[in-house]
């Protein structure tokens, strides 16, 4: 039993160390988060943080007063919506937190809080949890306010609830149901306005804005009498402009400087070049650039081309020739002794024909100063009729002598 007791004491003075260093580290952390943020906010872009109920929720929908402002501004802040349906002021300063740690309070230019739609809810009806006492919801606002500016966010703006049509509250046993009624709206709305300027920082009376519309229960109010219709939104859109382009003219559209450049002013080939000296320090994309292409040389007249000789075409071009016909041998004496026996001159062993030359190709006229295959053969045949010229001669002697 002491060795049990012993383990669940050491085990409870562990958690309650945990608990009271958890808010230092998380303060430390937030502290260098901020810290970091804020050296490099010149190369991120501003922030609008939106935060609230359904009314900021649902300004993102189309034609919202949320998403018009995120219109207005896509080249110069972000806007991020941080509006939960059913959200009170007890569960909004948590979002504070959230969004501080996430983002760090070195982008964050502007901040709207817009509560009170569910604070005002009927303490003894359906979705009574949600209620928060008029006391309580402006000591939370004020709270709001407080830890914003200990982050350094000095542009805060207050948005009032919006008023609600009391007849779309079905009676049920003769009372109203559990929905705020337009004089609790009234009380919450004129509440918020009184932190606003007991804190120095400006408001949207959404209340009233929404009253000045004719029929204000069917032109500025959804069918469920509590939420904004598409004039709603631009109502409200217009009076948050008002307030930033008279109040808080820093953050103004025509005060705050296009995110990056316009590509027209960027180096396209090398843009760390732009962005390192608009930043004034050096962004590693990871990425390998090309070494820049050399410079092309000027260009000079160029020399003429030689125009190429005209070379004598070589042998092998010309076609080979013929090897000459063989001469027939002379006739032997007793070939010539049994000739004139028989009265018939001797004749020579005839040579064997020549294969029939094929039509020669056509030369170029440099090779026709070669010699040809036929004239070497006509002079080899030639050859054996000189050779029987004497022989003849011999023949006339010796009949001659036997005369």
């Amino acid at each position: 039993m002491r060795g049990a007791a012993a383990v669940q004491a050491a085990w409870l003075l562990a958690v309650s160390l945990q608990l009271l260093l958890a808010p230092q580290q998380a303060s430390a952390a937030s502290q260098a988060l901020t810290a970091a943020d804020a050296a490099d906010q010149s190369l991120f872009k501003p922030m609008f943080v939106l935060v609230g109920d359904s009314i900021t929720e649902f300004s993102f929908e189309e034609g919202g007063w949320g998403i018009q402002l995120a219109e207005l501004y896509k080249r110069k802040a972000d806007v991020i919506n941080r509006g939960f349906g059913g959200y009170n002021t007890r569960m909004g300063l948590f979002v504070l937190d959230e969004f501080m740690n996430s983002f760090g309070a070195g982008r964050i230019k502007l901040v709207t809080l817009c509560f009170g739609a569910n604070d005002a809810s009927s303490p003894n009806g359906i979705g009574g949890y949600l209620h928060v006492s008029l006391s309580e919801f402006k000591a939370n606002l004020e709270a709001m306010i407080k830890k914003l500016k200990s982050k350094g966010i000095r542009n805060i703006v207050i948005m009032t609830p919006p008023p609600v049509v009391d007849r779309m509250v079905r009676k049920s046993d003769g009372t109203l149901a559990p929905t705020p009624t337009q004089a609790d709206m009234k009380q919450y709305a004129a509440a918020a306005m009184g932190v606003a300027s007991q804190q120095g920082v400006p408001s949207v009376d959404v209340f009233n804005i929404i009253l000045k519309f004719k029929n204000w229960q069917t032109a500025a109010l959804s069918g469920d009498g509590r939420h904004l219709t598409y004039l709603g939104q631009k109502a409200v859109y217009d009076g948050l402009m008002y307030v930033i382009n008279n109040n808080l003219r820093s953050i103004s559209i025509g005060s705050l400087p296009n995110h990056m450049p316009n590509y027209r002013e960027v180096d396209a080939r090398y843009p760390a070049d732009t962005f390192n000296s608009l930043y004034g320090y050096k962004i590693n994309t990871g990425v390998q650039l090309p070494p820049p292409a050399p410079t092309p040389a000027p260009a000079s007249a160029a020399a003429p081309a030689k125009q190429p000789s005209k070379a004598a075409p070589a042998t092998s071009a010309a076609a080979p020739a013929k090897p000459a016909a063989k001469a027939a041998p002379a006739p032997s004496t007793a070939a010539v002794k049994q000739a004139m026996a028989s009265g018939r001159p001797a004749a020579a062993k005839a040579a064997p024909a020549p294969a029939p030359a094929a039509a020669p190709a056509k030369q170029p006229a440099a090779a026709k100063q070669a010699p040809s295959s036929s004239s070497s053969s006509s002079s080899t045949s030639a050859k054996p009729s000189a050779q029987r010229r004497p022989m003849r001669g011999q023949q006339q002697q010796q009949q001659q002598r036997q005369g």
